[in-house]
Formats: C-alpha cells, sequence, structure tokens
C-alpha cells in the first residue's frame, strides 16, 4: 500500500509549497523507523537519503524484513523489493511523500516542544535559563566548561567515587576490568581464560597432552590475531587479571633479540627464585606485535619460538597481521584465536555509557557512523569522543560525520574488493571519480588485468534501466555497452604501449581511466550467473591473462629447443615448425603408438608366451617406426612430449592419445632411453672422429646430400687421410722415444727427492 502524507497546513504533499524538497530534518524524529530504498530519487542521492534518515534517528537496510517500517520508491524502483514489500505488507512511499513523512514528523515534536516549554514552572525555566547563561559565558572563554555545566559536576562525582582519575586517557580509564565490559569476542576471551588454567594444571601433572575436547589443552601459549583497536591487548590483561596473574609486557618499541631475550628470561627466573615460595609469584608473558619484529629483532623470533617449546609460564603472543610468514611459523606452537570487528550494534551500548559518564550527549546514529569510519576501531573511536568532548557536550549527527571523514582509516583493499566496488552497480555509483581512479593506482599493473577478466560477466545495469522490461532490447543494448567496453580496453593497450616504450609516465592517469574506470563505467552491474544457474565460487575472477602468457613463454622456449634439433634435418624457422611440421607429427606419433598398444594388448589373456611375444612385436614396431623417424629428425624423448602438448582442437593430446594405454607409453620410454640415438655433432649413437678413407667421409655426410657435391666429399676424404698420416706420432723426427735406462734414471730421481 501507498501512503501519501499531507502537510500540517493541509496542503498536498505534491504542492509547490516547498514540500517536495529535502528536508532537513531534526535529532530523533525517525526514532525506531527502519527504511528500504529502491530506485533512484530525483532530488537526493542514494548517500544522501541514507544520511537523512539516519540524521533523524532511523535505521537504513538493504532488503526487505519484517522489521522494514517503510519501502521508499524512486525511479524505476526494482520489483523484487516491490514483490517482498507487498508480501511482507510493509507501506511503501514515494519521494514526496517521504519528505512530507519529515516534515510531519519535525512539525509534530516541534508542537510538542512548544507545550513543554509553555507548561513548565517558572523556577525550572529560571533554571534552564541559568544553565543556558552558564553555558554561553564557557562558550566565551569565561568560565572552563568542564567545571561551568552540571553534566560534567556529575560526571566528576562519579569518577570520584569510583576512584578513577580524571586526567587518564579514556581507554585506560575504561578498560574492562568483567568479561560482561568487552565489547565483543568473549567468547575468546572465555578461551583464553581457559587455556591459563589449563596451563596451571598441565603444570603441576608435569605433561602437557592435547585433547580433541578441550582445544585448549595442551599449549604453552596461545596466539591471538586481529585488526588493531578490537581489544585485543585488553583481553589478555584482563584474562590475567581474573587469573590472579602479572603480566610481563613487551611491544614493538622493546628490543626482542635473541640476546635481550635471554637475559629477560633469565632475570624473571632470577626474582622467581628469589621470592617466598609459600606465595609464589605467577606471571602472564604478553609479547605484542609478534608480526612487527624487525631485522634489529635478530634471532628473537627463533628464539620466541624456542620459548614457546619450554616455557614454564604462559605466553600470549598478538598480532594484527595472521597471514605474516613470521607469524605462520610461530603459529604452529600455539592455539590460533582469532578476534573479529564488532557490529556497530554491538558497540553502541558500551560506548553511548561511556560518553553519558563523561557528560557527553551522542544523537541516534552517531556510534554506528564513528565505527563504521574508522573500520571497528573501538579504541579510535574511544579517542574521537574524548578529544570531542574537551570542547562540547553535544555530538549531531552531522558533527560526527564530519569527525568520521577527518578520521578515516586508509585500509589497504585487495583487488578482488576493488574489482567487485567498481563492477558493481552500488559501489560504482556510490564511489566519487577520484576514488575510482585511486584504484587503479592501487595496483596500476594488475587492476586493469582484473577489469579486463571480469568485466564480461556482467549485465549492464544501464542496459536493464532503458530496456524497460524488454529482453531482447536489454540484450542489444548489453552488446553495445560491452563493444564500448572492449574499445576502451583496446585504446588503453595503445596508451601502455606508448607509456612503457617511451617512458611517459605521465600518461598513466589517462590509462588507468581507459583500462578501469571507462571499462567499469559501460558494463557495472549485476554478475551473470554461470550455466548452472549459481556461483560454485567468488565471482570475481583472477586474470587469466597471467597463467596464458607464462604458458606462452614455456611453449616458446620449448619449441625453441625443438627446433635447433629439427633444423639439422628440416630446414624453415621456429613458425614453420609449428604451423606445418607439428601438425604433421601428431597424427603420426599418435597412431604409431595407437598400433603398439593394440599389438601389446593381443597378449592379454593369454599364457605367458604370447604376453612376451606380444610385447617384442610392439617394440620392435615402435623401434622401427617411431624410434626410427624420432632419430632421423633428431628427436629426444622430451621433444615428443612438447609436439604432443602444442596440440590444439582436433590435435590435443587428450583426444589424439585416447586409446594408448600406461604400459605402451612406460614400453616406449624404456625403449628409448636403453638405445644409443644420434644428436647434433654424432653419428649412429657414437661421436664423429676422423678415421681413414671411406669411413671418415661417411661420418661427415651432411644430411642433404642433394644440395653437397660428391667432388667435395672426395676433397674431405683426402683431407682426412693426409691428417691421418699427420696424426702419427710415430712419425715424427722432433719427437723421440723414452729408452729402458732413461726410464730407470728418471725413477731414481723421484725416489731420492721424496726421501729427501
Amino acid at each position: 500500500m501507498e501512503i501519501n502524507f499531507d502537510l500540517a497546513g493541509g496542503a498536498a504533499a505534491g504542492s509547490g509549497d516547498g514540500a517536495d524538497l529535502p528536508p532537513a530534518g531534526a535529532d530523533g524524529v525517525l526514532a525506531g523507523l527502519t527504511f528500504v530504498f529502491t530506485g533512484d530519487l530525483a532530488k537526493l542521492g542514494r548517500d544522501d537519503a541514507h544520511d537523512l534518515v539516519k540524521r533523524c534517528g532511523g535505521r537504513c537496510t538493504g532488503a526487505i524484513s519484517g522489521k522494514t517500517s517503510y519501502l521508499v520508491m524512486g525511479n524505476e524502483p526494482g520489483p523484487s523489493k516491490i514483490a517482498k514489500a507487498k508480501a511482507a505488507q510493509v507501506p511503501t512511499l514515494t519521494e514526496t511523500a517521504f519528505y512530507a513523512l519529515i516534515n510531519q514528523k519535525c512539525s509534530s515534536v516541534a508542537k510538542l516542544a512548544d507545550a513543554t516549554v509553555k507548561s513548565e514552572p517558572d523556577a525550572k525555566r529560571a533554571a534552564s535559563s541559568t544553565s543556558a547563561a552558564v553555558a554561553s559565558s564557557a562558550a566565551k572563554g569565561k568560565l572552563p566548561l568542564a567545571a561551568a555545566t552540571p553534566a560534567s559536576k556529575a560526571a566528576a562525582t562519579s569518577h570520584a567515587a569510583s576512584g578513577v582519575n580524571v586526567t587518564d586517557m579514556w581507554v585506560d580509564k575504561y578498560r574492562p576490568q568483567r568479561i560482561e565490559d568487552m565489547i565483543g569476542n568473549k567468547s575468546a576471551v572465555e578461551k583464553l581464560i581457559t587455556f591459563i588454567n589449563n596451563f596451571e594444571a598441565s603444570m603441576q601433572q608435569g605433561v602437557f597432552k592435547r585433547s580433541f575436547k578441550d582445544d585448549t589443552a595442551g599449549y604453552r601459549a596461545v596466539l591471538l590475531s586481529g585488526p588493531p583497536g578490537i581489544g585485543k591487548t585488553s583481553a589478555a590483561h584482563l584474562a590475567a587479571k581474573l587469573t590472579g596473574r602479572d603480566v610481563l609486557e613487551f611491544n614493538a618499541s622493546d628490543t626482542r633479540s635473541k640476546k635481550s631475550m635471554d637475559a629477560i628470561v633469565r632475570e624473571r627466573k632470577t626474582v622467581t627464585a628469589n621470592h617466598d615460595p609459600a606465595a609464589p609469584r605467577k606471571l602472564v608473558l604478553v609479547m605484542d606485535e609478534v608480526d612487527g619484529m624487525s631485522a634489529g629483532d635478530r634471532g628473537g623470533m627463533a628464539q620466541l619460538i624456542t620459548l614457546l617449546k619450554n616455557s614454564k609460564v604462559p605466553i600470549i603472543c598478538i598480532c594484527n597481521d595472521r597471514q605474516s610468514p613470521k607469524v605462520k611459523s610461530l603459529a604452529q606452537y600455539t592455539i590460533d584465536l582469532r578476534f573479529r570487528r564488532t557490529p556497530a550494534a554491538q558497540c553502541e551500548p558500551r560506548l553511548r555509557a561511556i560518553a553519558e559518564r563523561e557528560g557527553l550527549t551522542l544523537a541516534p546514529n552517531v556510534i554506528a557512523k564513528l565505527v563504521e569510519s574508522t573500520q571497528g576501531d573501538i579504541r579510535q573511536v574511544l579517542h574521537i569522543l574524548s578529544t570531542y568532548r574537551v570542547r562540547s557536550q553535544t555530538m549531531s549527527y552531522d558533527e560526527s560525520k564530519a569527525l568520521a571523514k577527518d578520521s578515516e582509516k586508509d585500509i589497504s583493499q585487495s583487488p578482488f574488493d576493488m574489482t567487485s566496488r567498481l563492477l558493481g552497480v552500488g559501489g560504482f555509483r556510490h564511489t566519487p571519480f577520484p576514488a575510482k581512479c585511486e584504484m587503479y593506482f592501487m595496483d596500476y599493473s594488475l587492476m586493469p588485468l582484473m577489469v579486463q577478466e571480469n568485466y564480461i560477466k556482467c549485465i549492464p545495469a544501464m542496459a536493464v534501466e532503458q530496456s524497460r522490461g524488454n529482453q531482447r532490447m536489454q540484450e542489444m543494448i548489453s552488446m553495445d555497452l560491452i563493444s564500448r567496453a572492449a574499445t576502451a580496453i583496446a585504446d588503453a593497450d595503445l596508451i601502455d604501449r606508448v607509456l612503457r616504450s617511451s617512458q611517459n609516465f605521465s600518461l598513466m592517469p589517462v590509462h588507468g581511466v581507459l583500462s578501469t574506470v571507462r571499462p567499469a563505467f559501460f558494463a557495472h552491474g549485476q554478475f551473470a550467473p554461470p550455466p548452472g544457474g549459481r556461483f560454485l565460487g567468488p565471482p570475481i575472477g583472477f586474470p587469466s591473462w597471467l597463467g596464458q602468457n607464462s604458458k606462452q613463454g614455456k611453449y616458446t622456449r620449448l619449441l625453441r629447443d625443438c627446433h635447433s634439433r629439427v633444423r639439422m634435418r628440416a630446414g624453415g624457422t621456429t613458425s614453420d615448425l609449428r604451423m606445418q611440421y607439428v601438425p604433421t607429427l601428431i597424427p603420426r606419433i599418435a597412431s604409431q603408438l595407437k598400433e603398439a598398444s593394440a599389438r601389446t594388448s593381443g597378449g592379454k589373456g593369454g599364457s605367458a608366451r604370447d604376453k612376451t611375444a606380444a610385447k617384442a612385436d610392439a617394440e620392435e614396431y615402435l623401434q622401427t617406426h617411431l624410434v626410427a623417424m624420432m632419430d632421423a629428425y633428431y628427436l629426444g624423448r622430451e621433444d615428443i612430449d612438447t609436439v604432443l602438448e602444442l596440440g590444439m582442437g582436433p590435435l590435443d593430446a587428450t583426444k589424439t592419445l585416447k586409446g594408448v594405454d600406461g604400459p605402451t607409453k612406460a614400453l616406449f620410454t624404456r625403449l628409448y632411453n636403453a638405445g644409443k640415438h644420434p644428436s647434433f655433432g654424432t653419428g649412429a649413437g657414437k661421436p664423429v672422429r676422423a678415421g681413414r678413407g671411406a669411413a671418415a667421409a661417411e661420418s661427415v655426410r651432411p644430411d642433404l646430400e642433394d644440395l653437397v657435391d660428391d667432388d667435395e666429399v672426395a676433397e674431405m676424404s683426402d683431407d682426412a687421410e693426409a691428417g691421418s698420416d699427420d696424426d702419427d706420432a710415430a712419425q715424427d723426427k722432433a719427437i723421440t722415444a723414452a729408452t729402458p735406462t732413461a726410464i730407470k734414471a728418471a725413477s731414481k730421481r723421484a725416489s731420492g727427492s721424496r726421501s729427501r
């Protein structure tokens, strides 16, 4: 059902008195209401509409549910959301009716406030005016704000009663003292406490034995990993406190080399030995930021692992980057507890209670905005609130939005996340143009390939919007948009060639727009499901060009090696070998292997003699056909595999070798390896060497006999015979043969020198 709200003055919602303009809104007027938007609003963007709802205290979700209060429809609304809203009986609003609803709520709140002020007693009114005057004086600098307001006085009284130092930072002042005080990850804290208790029991028994029932038993250390600011260090201190242990902490600012860690451990053993045995001092060793151990901590990681194996105190290691190679080697000896970011809804109660205790009033959705901007960093949110409290007592949604923009964390996004954001409808349309260009510069060598790999998988949103339900028109528009995206990628390739050849890096912004932003502009939309109807994995694929390029380099190298041998028998270039010889060799090799396989299988089911005869027949066939052909072209066993791998289409190896069994392939390999084969510079399995007469001439006879005259061969034979006489040492007059007397005298001189 569609609701049309009339304005308080009785005018229609669509009249020209400004009712159809976006209202400013007021704090809390939409509290308790949940809105879902579909389609494009004419006066506001989607993000601005969400901000308007949140400024007024409402909530925005992306899907229809039983808790949805209204569905706001813009131009070209989604049919699925409309159908779900009808099924769930959720009221629908046009854009104008949505603005009228906010104006009506604001008017009702204003009238209620006026009535409250008129009925307020004079004493309360005077007290209120006095408080306003004091606050005004404080704002002008005449009074300190913290001492001038009743809220700050109440906060100071509360701190004095609890013994908390008002000058402490909020993160230290409100450090968790109970498990209930933790914001999220309570189950991880409970496991951490169980680990410390199990360590104590294992130390008393003297055995560290792991158990399938309890995954915290049998370990001497635990690894806490997760993003910064979500309570890992606080959890370690809380677990130590609840188990009655002291904390010995080392972080990245301390030197943690092997030598320094040895000294610390020896010092700690001395303190423990000199302590009163009746009341032993329990200890927890906390190694913070173990993923930050740098080159200056030489040997520290190895010493830490050694300490984990033999420690007599529980060790808590803390890191931010769980995928670091240093941490991976460390994690093998620890319990792996992973802390996760806490949703804003779970952070709200605790953070709002801290703010109220400090005299800071927060408007609705302020906490959610700050948590979103800091990526769930609770420590940073507390720093923002404590800093803001110095100059103000209240924080509106708009103020929190400005603070969130100033304190927004720079996070590294993976290429998959950035590609999904570029090619998605909401991600592309809600991301400013400079931010889209920045995604290219995050990884300018990989992002164009990611877009090139995945843009074809999208159903363009512009095609869906322009076709208005006409499937044939949608397909035609989609083809045109995909064609424009491909043209942009082709233009980007031309720019990339100029950029790399001339080293003109000033062209990178142009290349980024053409290779990443412009294709995403045409192709962004929903990812089309595969032929099976559903995604079996993530829709964003890694660039297949990288794998194909590597495969091309491999095949080019193998083909070049093969050509260096085949050219001794056949002329032509590497391209000629690939285009002419390979398509001819593949069927011939496959047919001969199939024939050998058929001859081998002929002996199956018979006696041992029949099998031996069939094997011998196959060997003879392979030797006289396939091996002889390989020797004729100087091909090796590896070259046969190369030729078969180069087959494509009908000549693919899986098709051409179908019917050739494994024993036949093994027989062929053994047969080839057992024989001697010619290669470059060799004859039939023997090195070429000069001989006498016709043998020498035959050994150097070229492969292409028709290109060499017989007279040249005769001259080579004469040269070989002449060279044989020159090589005879007995006929050389410059060489004197040794006599037996000379040999005996030389041996005596050698023995005398050894005795001396």
